[in-house]
């Protein structure tokens, strides 16, 4: 086992063998399953299923990339890691201001496009641009969500459903679990144990998965576009009162 020196910046030691983090690989593989339950759900709003089967793809590949990274390809799957890794948040600003602006599914897959290719050209030329590209893709996402919201694309108290509202409330719970996970896991935090089996960039790989699957549950599901009302929240069943 490799020394603290050798870390690569989420706390867990490095091993040799294929599982260099074990932790950290394993825990990646919870991305695949969300992937794979946001593919099947798709077929459940017809009018976007393109645009969350992209999703699906880029939680898998973010998943992908994670076990890489940590397990068998170590910092050599950086690129693919850091990528697919900034393409969550990039996904979900198109897709919010997108809507806010009329645009088609197709033209706002488009848009997703070109932006991954940019974030992919400047991770190539300058990797030490992920934790920039990070924040700009978290403030993009967090803008395109108030945006969405001023333009009633999103459920507010007193009018969305109970289930809307509560389906909203576990996006944003779960995001703010994930954040301090993240900061948790970090090499340089005080709570960094690199030879415990339980590690809290793992527990962020966890909560990642449920973030992505309750922001497509909320966000296409249960309040995805429709034939009547384009673009705007649709009035589900309050099943729960």
């Amino acid at each position: 086992m490799e020394t603290a020196s050798t870390l690569i910046g989420d706390c867990e030691a490095i091993h040799d063998g294929v599982l260099r983090q074990p932790a950290n690989a394993v825990s990646s593989l919870v991305l695949l399953l969300a992937a794979a339950w946001i593919a099947r759900r798709a077929s459940k709003v017809p009018p976007e299923r393109a645009e969350l089967i992209v999703l699906a793809v880029i939680v898998a590949a973010n998943g992908v990339g994670s076990f890489g990274f940590h397990g068998p390809f170590g910092t050599s799957f950086r690129w693919f890691h850091d990528l697919s890794a900034v393409s969550v948040p990039l996904f979900v600003a198109v897709h919010d201001l997108g809507l806010v602006r009329g645009l088609a599914v197709p033209t706002r897959l488009r848009v997703l496009a070109l932006g991954i290719a940019i974030v992919g050209a400047l991770l190539g030329a300058w990797p030490d641009l992920l934790v920039v590209l990070g924040f700009a893709g978290a403030v993009a996402a967090g803008t395109g969500e108030l945006a969405a919201f001023r333009g009633g694309y999103r459920p507010r108290p007193g009018h969305g459903t109970r289930l809307q509202l509560a389906a909203w409330a576990l996006v944003l719970g779960t995001l703010a679990l994930a954040g301090v996970a993240f900061l948790l896991g970090r090499s340089s935090s005080p709570w960094c144990h690199p030879s415990s089996l339980l590690q809290a960039h793992a527990v962020w790989h966890a909560l990642v998965a449920l973030v992505s699957v309750a922001y497509a549950w909320a966000a296409f599901e249960l309040g995805g576009v429709d034939d009547v009302a384009p673009g705007r929240i649709r009035r589900e069943p309050d099943i729960a009162g």
